[in-house]
């Protein structure tokens, strides 16, 4: 009960700032000392436009025109398809991992099961092969490397997209790894029960980690910047 009520508010939570980020950046810039101020009400209206324009097949076409592009600059070839079955392989982990965690007391199991745990394999090849393909691109220069020391407070500003980019590839191949070593150790019979709750805990939270990275990556990279 802990965990889906943890998971619902952050994965809110995040949409929620997400979309708000993207609702001030169409907002008129304030005169100079005023505050720009969040509307609730227009917000809303500006969330269901937003929504009902992403469900068009022009927005389904842009989309798919980006990660071509993506994959033609990143993912040559034959790689675009390995790279398609990473995104695939990773939406069916969290999608059935977060819906049986959140709605489902008992669990997982049955054939839902079985495709969690086959998929599970081909998502451990397959970040293995992204990070030795992509770490050299997300890798940290001396200039990004001392913004760290002046990380005092949760609230950041002024950071570029780049560099929060590469935060959130370190955080996801770091969760990601967590959640394969936590399904691996927890498959062993020599560990005791407590210990394979233990792993349980951690397999979940580290997979609400990773799709919290994951949405705020494919937001800052994927998606456009909403013209006012």
């Amino acid at each position: 009960m802990i965990f889906a009520i943890i998971s619902i508010l952050t994965i809110l939570g995040i949409l929620f700032r997400e979309t708000a980020v993207r609702f001030l950046e169409t907002q008129p810039k304030p005169a100079e000392g005023a505050r720009l101020a969040f509307a609730f009400p227009a917000y809303f209206e500006w969330l269901g436009a937003r929504t009902k324009s992403s469900l068009r097949v022009e927005t389904a076409q842009k989309t798919w025109t980006a990660f071509e592009g993506w994959c033609a600059k990143y993912y040559p070839g034959w790689t675009k398809w390995l790279f398609a079955a990473f995104i695939l392989s990773f939406a069916y982990l969290a999608a059935s991992g977060l819906f049986f965690a959140v709605f489902i007391s008992r669990g997982m199991y049955g054939f839902p099961l079985v495709g969690h745990v086959s998929l599970g394999g081909l998502f451990a090849l397959l970040l293995a092969g992204l990070l030795m393909a992509r770490a050299r691109d997300y890798r940290f220069d001396k200039n990004e490397e001392a913004v760290f020391e002046r990380f005092l407070c949760p609230i950041f500003k002024n950071i570029p997209r780049a560099f929060v980019r590469k935060i959130l590839f370190w955080a996801f191949a770091v969760f990601g790894l967590l959640i394969i070593l936590s399904a691996l150790l927890s498959m062993l019979p020599i560990l005791p029960a407590d210990a394979q709750k233990t792993l349980l805990l951690i397999h979940k939270y580290t997979a609400l980690g990773s799709v919290l990275a994951a949405i705020v990556f494919i937001d800052i990279t994927f998606i456009p910047v909403p013209r006012p």
